[in-house]
């Protein structure tokens, strides 16, 4: 009798090796310490992300989790939700990480629509006094329309002591106050946020210019406005393509029916996009298109947060001589592996973000020209050209986006708006004019 247990099973295609630089982990322990504390801090989210994966000793999981929380902290721009979802360290000691760690577990159960460990994870922590755990309260409030309930936990949050590592979540905490006095139209509350505050700090954050624009408008500041939008030119928003500064701008010259006002906004929309608007029309290769690439790093989240670690890891691996000796081959093999695992990624989502890109881009483009013409015609038959919207009865702040960006509000504003048939929206375009 032959025994089939004789013949080794071959192996998944799925299935890996870890290679003898990376499998010990007392080497990803050292090496991650060193990352955080040279400023590394892609290569410490990477790095976090093989301990979890590679290894099931407690040690290394609760390692790898206190940098990642240590990430969120100080300001990741991107979402780590997915990775709570991944391993259990089933602490519940509270102190700082651990409430934090059982927090994220408890949001990211949530989102699964996993009720039972959601709430097992929130109950962990201490409820009337973690600043995370209140903030999570007061969106509740907020998506429940108790406005005035939501911004007394956050004014709360803030007269508690807050160290430098609170840093990035009071930022958010303001300029969560700052949105929703916006949605009460207590403009000028919501504008001195910024003004006192979320403008006067770095890192700056070049949608906080937008949102400030917007307070200005309804302030009918159109001049301070005007002067706000050229922030968005500047190089602290590089990389940030905005079109809303181009429909900022179009509300204010229809409002007061400015024809040649718009022909400038045209020919400067035209100096930044025309390439790549003709270039679509004539049906070039998307991948061409140097502007387009750009636009498409905005509008498809997971292709920017792709892009963003892609440039950090490069831009890191150049300073792995800045390391102890004995990390730099563990480094060398962690940036090369994690560039491409994430070259792969970029390719997967690339096509999807520059389609997305284009539509948004040729819709803008078209909409402008005919804004051109019907700005002249806007004293004596708007609704030939505008269908108006009555928006403000719906919420101005979204639902946070969970599965993208993790604890970020999306903003919208007030007013009638102009639609095409594909139901996006560009601007106000309720007219002033006599």
């Amino acid at each position: 009798m032959i025994s089939f247990t004789a013949f080794s099973q071959p192996k998944a295609k799925w299935e890996g090796t870890i290679p003898a630089v990376a499998n010990k982990p007392e080497r990803w322990h050292r090496l991650i310490d060193d990352l955080y504390k040279e400023g590394h801090y892609f290569g410490v989210l990477a790095a976090s992300f093989r301990m979890i994966h590679f290894f099931d000793d407690l040690k290394s999981k609760e390692k790898a989790f206190q940098y990642l929380v240590a990430l969120i902290d100080i300001g990741y721009p991107h979402s780590l939700m997915d990775i709570f979802f991944v391993g259990d360290l089933d602490q519940t000691d509270r102190n700082k990480f651990i409430q934090s760690y059982n927090f994220y577990k408890g949001v990211t159960n949530k989102i699964k629509n996993m009720e039972k460990w959601s709430t097992d994870f929130f109950q962990r922590i201490d409820k009337e006094n973690f600043n995370k755990f209140l903030f999570y309260q007061s969106i509740k409030k907020y998506n429940e329309k108790d406005l005035v309930g939501s911004l007394d936990i956050l004014d709360k949050i803030l007269r508690t002591p807050l160290s430098k590592n609170d840093y990035t979540f009071a930022k958010k905490v303001v300029r969560t106050k700052a949105r929703i006095h916006f949605e009460r139209k207590e403009f000028e509350k919501s504008l001195s946020y910024y003004d006192e505050f979320l403008l006067k700090v770095n890192p700056l954050t070049p949608s906080d210019w937008l949102e400030k624009a917007w307070n200005l408008y309804y302030l009918k500041k159109y001049d301070e406005l005007m002067g706000t939008l050229y922030n968005l030119e500047s190089n602290s928003a590089q990389g940030y393509p905005s079109f809303e500064k181009y429909i900022l701008r179009a509300q204010i010259y229809l409002e007061n029916c400015r024809v040649q006002n718009i022909s400038l906004l045209t020919r400067s929309f035209n100096k930044e996009f025309k390439q790549s608007v003709e270039g679509i029309i004539r049906g070039k290769r998307l991948a061409r298109l140097k502007q387009l690439q750009v636009v498409a790093r905005t509008t498809h989240p997971q292709y920017k947060k792709v892009l963003d670690s892609l440039i950090n890891l490069k831009a890191e691996s150049r300073k792995i001589g800045d390391l102890k000796s004995r990390n730099r081959e563990l480094a060398r093999y962690l940036y090369q592996t994690e560039q491409k695992i994430l070259k792969v990624y970029a390719k997967f989502y690339k096509e999807e973000a520059l389609d997305q890109a284009a539509k948004e881009l040729t819709m803008l483009s078209e909409s402008l020209k005919f804004l051109g013409y019907s700005t002249a015609r806007e004293k004596y038959n708007p609704l030939t050209v505008f269908i108006p919207r009555d928006k403000e009865q719906e919420s101005l702040v979204d639902v946070i986006d969970y599965n993208n960006k993790g604890f970020v509000f999306k903003w919208k504003q007030m007013g009638d708006y102009w639609r095409d048939e594909r139901e996006k929206y560009y601007g106000a375009m309720s007219s002033k004019c006599d």
